[in-house]
């Protein structure tokens, strides 16, 4: 009942009251012209048949008279049924009138069923776009449903990849690592190669790390979500002055990934890069959108 109701106050409500209204009227409208149309017609028969029968009667009186009858006594004037036939033509002329009237008011109805149908189909043509309309804006609706469902899976996925980094950088102490490989290419700059013996020897405890990382990365650029660059500098803020500074070596070293390269040069993962001796030559490694914040793409 709540239900009926409430249909009833919105515009396709509103349409269809109306509508019906005017069918209802239209009806009406055509069953009163029709009625009226018999009943003057009835009304002209019985008056030209009481004018028939008085004139009839007139003439009869007129013929039993006498006044009808020939000199020999026994032929009858034909006269009065010649005057009689005369107003019987008048009648057709009447009833040839009436039939002329009966097509034009038949026409005057059809023109008017034919507003009445041409209104109604203006109508249903306005309750058809207005059926559009309201379909349009379900359809803009679930689209915004939709883009609010993704931004929330995305959100609920990121932050759960975010706190595993986080768990990762408990267990790792990269600090320390950083240090030794700080001390052993003090002087020389560091090479692929040094690097590459320096990785292998710690791959038990920096693989892990480096993946989650690398994946963070990559989920968060193939997003569909809106400012990416925001959810970038949020990974980025975890990240430790020394593991800023691996980050640059690890990727800057290898001559397969590129795609990685383009990802910190993207979004600037080495604007907080220390200026130490590893620093000055990470530099020269990047260009210069890795090292300052650039917008979204």
């Amino acid at each position: 009942m709540q239900q009926s109701s409430d249909s009833e106050h919105t515009p396709h409500g509103h349409q269809r009251r109306h509508t019906s209204a005017v069918l209802f009227t239209s009806g009406t409208g055509n069953a009163r012209l029709i009625g009226y149309t018999l009943l003057a017609f009835l009304a002209v028969l019985a008056l030209c048949g009481m004018i028939a029968g008085i004139q009839w009667y007139f003439a009869s009186s007129w013929l039993q008279s006498g006044q009808g009858k020939a000199a020999a006594g026994t032929a009858v004037d034909l006269t009065a049924y010649g005057i009689s036939g005369d107003f019987f033509g008048g009648v057709n002329a009447i009833v040839s009138a009436l039939a002329f009237a009966g097509l034009i008011m038949t026409l005057l109805m059809q023109r008017t069923e034919l507003h009445q149908h041409r209104d109604e189909l203006r109508m249903q043509r306005d309750e058809l776009q207005l059926t559009r309309k309201v379909m349009q804006e379900q359809r803009e609706e679930m689209g915004l449903q939709k883009k609010s469902l993704q931004q929330q899976t995305f959100e609920n996925t990121f932050f759960a990849m975010l706190r595993l980094l986080r768990e990762i950088q408990a267990t790792l102490h990269l600090t320390e690592l950083m240090q030794q490989l700080q001390q052993a290419n003090a002087e020389n700059t560091i090479t692929a190669e040094n690097y590459a013996a320096w990785y292998t020897a710690q791959a038990t405890r920096l693989s892990h790390y480096i993946r989650t990382l690398e994946e963070l990365f990559r989920f968060t650029d193939n997003s569909n979500v809106p400012d990416r660059q925001r959810y970038m500098r949020l990974v980025r803020a975890q990240l430790k002055p020394c593991e800023i500074t691996m980050l640059g070596l690890h990727y800057g070293l290898q001559s397969d990934s590129r795609q990685m390269v383009a990802l910190i040069e993207r979004y600037a993962l080495l604007c907080f890069l220390p200026r130490d001796h590893f620093g000055e030559q990470i530099r020269h490694l990047y260009r210069d959108t890795a090292f300052h914040e650039q917008s979204e793409p």
